[in-house]
């Protein structure tokens, strides 16, 4: 083992194996740890133990406080670091040499409401008749009395799971890497926030990637003032239970202050009053579902997003949403890039009553026979593409 960073991991796998149960051999395993720093490496032994103690809080907290007071000042460090707070060094065992020149670095996100995710591309419909968000807002390629509409959400909020750098030789830095997407770190992008603080070596770096749990936004539904507040989930957090969890393309609503309430099924008014319950579809081919079925879970997805999109295992390895992005990107003493969310008019429907508002299930166009997001013929979707990724300095 030549890198701080395997030696880190040793550190964390060692505080990994106490159980957190029992005061007196945590107390005990974290000190004798801490007692062979000489024999290992004093930087690896430090970062690994505050890692540890920064990721399962819960665990230490548990421990009565007579005890908690035995515990090594690097685990006491890590219980007082905020969940975003960056620790000096990945513990990552991929990366990292001990020997290379290391450099601070700092990544922010922010939602940009000023610009678009997909610029319109035409003015006017094109052969197939068919509505899409590339057309200009207004226009009614299948003419069926739903006008091409876009909103803009009052709020904007990303969970992602991890976020990182790739080198020139192809390995991954870690700017934050959560345990499990139930531990995911949910980022305000309405103003830029640092998403990482970290010390990584020097040189180039090609692609930054992220993996994504959720979107959250706040949109205008139905009527002039009305906000609500949901959840549209891009990866899979329950692929190997037997119970259904939450799946790629799913619906949620949320209050205001984010926590979740239930799940919209699909062709159902996104209020109150439906919430409820996951709920697998009778007919497998059900069109309100946009994608087929998975065939490493064998449930149903959401009804956002296609068979092509989660399908692709590139994209989604493991049910993981994990957008990335190229950068050309030199680090040498201190560097900062920037994640932009574009959100301007990132919601896409068709608008079948006129008034500019997406009304899911209620809202339906002159003849009555079509309602919004509530037939195959009504097409709407968010535009969450892949940010925008800039050096600052």
């Amino acid at each position: 083992v030549t890198t701080i960073d395997a030696l880190t991991k040793i550190a964390y796998d060692t505080c990994n194996q106490t159980d957190g149960t029992d005061a007196q051999k945590v107390s005990a395993a974290l000190n004798e740890l801490n007692a062979q720093k000489t024999a290992i490496t004093d930087k690896a032994v430090d970062i690994g133990m505050q890692y540890y103690a920064r990721e399962n809080k819960s665990v230490f907290n548990a421990v009565p406080s007579q005890y908690q007071a035995s515990f090594p000042a690097q685990i006491q460090a890590g219980l007082n670091m905020s969940d975003t707070e960056a620790l000096t060094m990945s513990a990552d065992a991929s990366i990292s040499s001990q020997s290379a020149d290391v450099a601070n670095f700092i990544m922010q996100a922010y939602a940009d409401n000023t610009a678009q995710p997909i610029e319109t591309e035409f003015t006017e419909c094109g052969g197939t008749h068919e509505d899409d968000a590339i057309y200009e807002e207004g226009l009614d390629c299948d003419e069926d009395n739903g006008t091409i509409a876009f909103t803009t959400p009052r709020g904007f909020k990303v969970a992602f799971k991890s976020m990182g750098l790739i080198n020139s030789n192809d390995e991954k830095v870690y700017i934050f890497n959560k345990s499990t997407l139930s531990d995911s770190i949910v980022f305000d992008l309405s103003d830029p926030k640092v998403v990482g603080e970290m010390t990584i070596p020097q040189g180039s770096y090609k692609s930054a990637f992220a993996e994504i749990y959720y979107y959250w936004l706040d949109m205008e539904m139905y009527s002039e003032g009305n906000y609500t507040q949901f959840r549209v989930y891009m990866s899979d957090d329950n692929r190997t239970a037997s119970t259904a969890g939450h799946h790629q393309g799913d619906i949620t609503l949320t209050d205001a202050n984010n926590t979740e309430l239930g799940w919209i099924a699909p062709g159902a008014a996104w209020t109150d009053a439906n919430i409820g319950s996951r709920v697998e579809p009778n007919d497998p081919d059900e069109p309100l579902y946009a994608a087929t079925k998975d065939t490493q879970t064998n449930r149903q997805r959401g009804p956002f997003g296609t068979s092509e999109m989660w399908d692709n295992e590139t994209l989604n390895p493991n049910d993981i949403y994990t957008p990335s992005g190229s950068i050309s990107l030199t680090i040498e003493k201190e560097s900062k890039i920037q994640l932009t969310f574009k959100v301007k008019n990132n919601w896409y429907f068709e608008d079948y009553n006129g008034d500019g508002i997406f009304g899911p299930a209620i809202h339906k166009n002159s003849d009555n026979n079509i309602t919004e997001a509530a037939d195959a013929n009504a097409t709407w979707a968010p535009l969450l593409e892949l940010p925008t990724i800039t050096k600052v300095y």
